[in-house]
């Protein structure tokens, strides 16, 4: 959900947010009375997670509680490993921690973790140049991967786990010292290279956060333009983000369209009238789709409906273990009876509506989040009996797809 809202800030996107649910959500993960926040419910409170929850979360009530959480850690008078990360939390706030984090930096003992997040402490309290003076020594440790950077320590303990949560949070500490030249590739690295054991998706958000990603290329390709010349015309097409655009030509002429002008990567598609033995054709069992009608406050599945019954179509993709990620799109055409009435917003998917044909865009990531259902509504309009055309699941720019058979919806 935080994702949406920072898509919607950067791309003016409409995205489903509110803060409210957020913060509830947020709430559920408290497990010390005094702010202490665990990845999971029944787990304990880990001073880690709550830290970089401070980063990515501004909020009064957060704010206050997890303060009291840092301090009671502080309280301890011996050292102990929560220490460093209980002080990034309390700089956030410029709470007033400078002096403790010169002493505890004066300790040569000190684990590569602690000093990486004494130094983003540092960073947050303004002292960059002593901050530069360790993110220096880690940068010796930086190998190359690729376009990309990594951060390997030569301590036998270091796990490869272990250097990737490092390597995420010196990403992190670049940014904040601008040195973006390196800190790009250290989170390139993380992000393009998802690990089956180590949660990195805090880092990443706390780092899209910091870095103006808007100059950015890859963010720059994001905003296109395309001037197309069909039939002698030329029309200029201005994109974001995820825009489609689309123009129908007769089928002797597609060889004569001509583009030109082109800015940002833009990809192109052609589609074609087919028949089932089209779809038979390029039929995979990679993934397929299960449908489901009811009324809008029902579960229970029913095919046949009155006169201005708001109908709630829930679609469900599901994906084989040969698919581990990519982008997808579902077609559905809305009966003739009816009408299509709204997209349910809460999940992140794109809709594509022209006419009585609906196109449902969305990302499949087996790794990071399991597949979820699309919810639309569609309203009885008309009496009779009428046909859904096939529902057809694709992936994008490959011929790869699944379908469900027609089927009757009625109206009474």
């Amino acid at each position: 959900m935080l994702a949406a809202k920072y898509i919607n800030d950067y791309f003016k996107t409409d995205l489903y947010f509110n803060e409210d649910e957020l913060i509830n959500e947020v709430n559920k993960y408290e497990i010390d009375t005094w702010g202490g926040y665990s990845l999971f419910t029944y787990s304990a409170a880990d001073v880690e997670i709550t830290a970089k929850l401070i980063n990515l979360i501004d909020n009064e009530y957060i704010g206050y509680k997890s303060k009291t959480y840092f301090k009671n850690i502080l309280q301890n008078p011996d050292y102990n490993e929560e220490i460093p990360a209980a002080l990034w939390g309390l700089s956030t706030y410029k709470e007033p921690v400078l002096l403790t984090i010169y002493d505890l930096l004066e300790n040569n003992t000190l684990e590569i973790r602690d000093k990486i997040y004494l130094s983003l402490a540092l960073a947050e309290l303004g002292d960059l140049n002593t901050a530069k003076k360790y993110y220096k020594e880690f940068s010796n440790s930086f190998k190359e991967s690729g376009n990309y950077l990594y951060f390997e320590s030569g301590a036998d303990e270091n796990s490869s786990s272990e250097n990737y949560e490092l390597t995420a949070l010196l990403s992190l500490l670049g940014c904040k010292l601008k040195d973006y030249e390196t800190s790009d590739k250290l989170f390139k690295y993380i992000y393009n290279n998802p690990s089956k054991f180590t949660l990195s998706s805090f880092e990443q958000l706390i780092y899209i956060m910091n870095r103006d990603i808007m100059k950015l290329d890859e963010i720059k390709d994001l905003f296109g333009e395309v001037t197309v010349n069909s039939e002698g015309k030329d029309k200029t097409y201005k994109l974001k983000l995820f825009d489609r655009e689309s123009f129908s030509v007769p089928k002797d002429k597609i060889k004569d369209v001509k583009f030109k002008n082109i800015k940002g990567s833009i990809a192109c598609m052609v589609e074609a009238l087919g028949n089932k033995d089209d779809l038979e054709k390029n039929k995979t069992d990679d993934f397929s789709i299960k449908i489901d009608y009811s009324l809008k406050d029902s579960t229970q599945n029913q095919m046949s409906y009155n006169h201005s019954d708001l109908v709630k179509v829930t679609i469900m993709p599901s994906f084989s273990k040969n698919v581990i990620t990519g982008n997808y799109e579902i077609t559905y055409v809305v009966p003739a009876g009816f009408r299509f009435i709204e997209l349910d917003r809460k999940n992140p998917f794109w809709v594509e509506e022209n006419g009585q044909k609906l196109r449902f865009f969305f990302h499949y990531d087996r790794q990071n989040f399991a597949a979820i259902p699309i919810t639309f509504y569609i309203q009885a309009a008309q009496k009779g009996e009428y046909t859904v055309d096939y529902v057809v699941i694709k992936e994008n720019l490959e011929p790869k797809l699944n379908y469900l058979d027609k089927t009757i919806l009625s109206v009474k």
